[in-house]
């Protein structure tokens, strides 16, 4: 897989995962929109588009910007975000993707049945349980090296 991500200093927080999860989201977008388009174009003339008027000739149209493409390493991010995703129920990974794109959370409870404060008491929930998972991840990794070092096999 990729290479290992840094460790937060003081360990993995709500705030943190939840920063981390919006990066991911918008890293998501800005390498989906850099991707060339495959599949077929359905049905209409491989020739472009005839153009009918002056105002419709090259340059007066507004213009079509597309994101920077994202670097390697918030790349690495977004796939380790992505996989924190699967801690948590299909229903909070719903929510939290929905919620990491932008949705308003009023329109998310609107989806799930629950009101606006209760979504944002399920995001606080839901990061609460990754942050907890990834501290206990990290914790157990730093006692199997250190362990590993007392065997002398570093």
């Amino acid at each position: 897989m990729s290479r290992r991500l840094p460790f937060a200093e003081n360990g993995w927080t709500p705030s943190l995962v939840k920063h981390r999860l919006k990066e991911a989201a918008a890293t998501f977008w800005a390498w989906h929109a850099n991707q060339p388009r495959v599949g077929p174009i359905g049905f209409r003339p491989s020739w472009p588009e005839i153009v009918r008027q002056a105002a419709e000739a090259y340059g007066y149209d507004p213009v079509r910007t597309r994101p920077a493409p994202p670097a390697p390493d918030a790349i690495d991010r977004m796939e380790a975000a992505l996989d924190w995703l699967n801690l948590v129920s299909d229903e909070d990974r719903r929510m939290l993707w929905a919620w990491a794109n932008g949705a308003a959370l009023w329109r998310i409870g609107q989806r799930f049945g629950k009101s606006e404060r209760t979504m944002h008491n399920w995001i606080a929930r839901a990061t609460l349980v990754i942050a907890a998972q990834l501290n206990q991840a990290e914790t157990a990794r730093r006692r199997a090296a250190a362990k590993r070092v007392r065997r002398g096999r570093a």
